[in-house]
């Protein structure tokens, strides 16, 4: 997960990134080849969401969290041979996209500025619409519904 900050200094564009690895990963294993200017954390994914601008991740349930939440995310595709980017092609190109290398992604975070500066209504609908069809309010009705009980 990138916790990704914009900060213009000097004319220039600063872009704080802070990588969250998931839990299961030995984040020791792959610390030391991240750049020096990128900062590591374990804090809790949804304190991040509260200050994150964009998320990028690998093929994680967590896009589809802070997409719904209205963070515009960027799906990274792995290596592997089968892709499992849960993103519906709903909201493509508006809150979600995915990228293949770092020119994809500067590209992606510069459009997605443009959106949250402009348009956040677009952003707001889609976060909703989210919200409605992957989430569901945990009663004793839907509890019942998901999980057939009747």
């Amino acid at each position: 997960m990138i916790d990704y900050q914009s900060h213009l200094t000097k004319g220039y564009q600063y872009r704080k990134i802070i990588v969250n690895f998931h839990p299961p990963t030995l984040d020791e294993k792959y610390k030391h080849k991240l750049p020096g200017d990128i900062f590591v954390t374990d804090e809790n994914i949804y304190e991040l969401f509260e200050r994150t601008k964009f998320l990028m991740s690998i093929e994680s349930r967590t896009l589809l969290e802070a997409a719904s939440l209205g963070i515009p995310v960027i799906a990274i595709p792995s290596n592997k041979l089968f892709i499992d980017n849960p993103m519906p092609s709903y909201g493509k190109g508006k809150i979600w996209d995915s990228a293949k290398n770092s020119s994809e992604v500067n590209l992606l975070i510069n459009k997605f500025e443009k959106i949250q500066n402009n348009n956040t209504k677009i952003i707001e609908e889609i976060s909703k619409n989210y919200k409605g069809m992957f989430f569901y309010n945990p009663t004793e009705k839907s509890i019942i519904r998901a999980f057939d009980l009747n």
